[in-house]
């Protein structure tokens, strides 16, 4: 280029792949515009700054192709975006094009505090555009469930690929009944029915679910008359003389629900017993 006259040149080397029309340089917060841009022919462009100056604090910007397509998560080949506790979550890594070298890096914040659950790096693996990145097992440092950021990012040096999603951890779940221990009630009697709701994977106790439940096939709604009592525990009243109580087998359905937990059903089944008495109408007991 006859430009280049002067010995006063600032020289880089970057990648090729590099949108060259988005190429600036800078010496501190000034903006070189005489460049002259040469490809080298080996996946490489030279950028040389003309006149260039002193200067001691010189950067080069530049655009880079998002070469990372997306990451799919799979469970038992399934592909999925929300998964429980007890999974294994296999990660692959699908690509624009085919990739033929670099490091991978994966990793997995937990939505409290980002907390970094698991990471792995894949620095060797044939040339694809769908590479795994491994396996990984929720259960194994797991303690909180919500939306988990999940995060690769591949580099080869002349070419670059970044891409974020989310995967709702969701823990499994069980409704037990705790009282009453019998099933047989007469129609004056009010019994307590309790249950406990229990996540499964790490036994723990539920608080703060709401219960919804159905007397023969009647909804009452959700947390109609029921005492949350702590430690998974919740309590609902049963009048055996009131509404939607047959005389007979009855029937209530169950149902706890949270955010980040599955929902836990259950049943309930009891007889009601009337009450009666035997009266002598005639003849009176006064005549005797």
């Amino acid at each position: 280029d006859p430009r280049i006259t002067h010995t006063q040149t600032i020289n880089f080397t970057i990648p090729s792949d590099w949108d060259e029309t988005s190429i600036k340089v800078f010496n501190d917060t000034s903006e070189k515009t005489s460049l002259v841009k040469r490809d080298l022919g080996n996946n490489f462009r030279e950028v040389k700054v003309i006149d260039g100056g002193n200067g001691t604090n010189w950067y080069l910007t530049a655009n880079s192709t998002n070469l990372m397509d997306s990451i799919r998560s799979e469970v038992n080949s399934v592909e999925v975006n929300i998964a429980n506790f007890s999974n294994i979550i296999d990660f692959t890594s699908v690509f624009k094009e085919v990739v033929q070298n670099g490091d991978i890096n994966i990793s997995a914040y937990s939505p409290i505090s980002q907390y970094l659950n698991h990471t792995d790096l894949i620095t060797s693996f044939t040339p694809s555009s769908e590479i795994s990145l491994g396996s990984w097992d929720i259960s194994d440092n797991v303690t909180n469930y919500g939306d988990f950021l999940i995060q690769t990012i591949w580099d080869n040096g002349p070419a670059a690929g970044f891409f974020e999603k989310n995967i709702t951890i969701i823990g499994e779940t069980e409704l037990l009944v705790q009282n009453p221990q019998r099933t047989e009630f007469d129609s004056g009697e009010v019994f307590d029915l309790q249950v406990l709701f229990n996540d499964t994977g790490q036994n723990l106790d539920i608080d703060n679910a709401n219960i919804s439940y159905k007397i023969n096939n009647n909804d009452i709604g959700i947390d109609q008359n029921v005492k949350k009592l702590g430690n998974g525990l919740y309590n609902i009243s049963i009048n055996c003389n009131g509404t939607y109580i047959n005389y007979g087998l009855n029937t209530i359905w169950l149902n706890a629900s949270k955010q980040y937990y599955n929902d836990a059903t259950t049943i309930f089944e009891f007889n009601v017993t009337a009450e009666t008495e035997l009266i002598i109408e005639y003849p009176p007991q006064s005549t005797f």
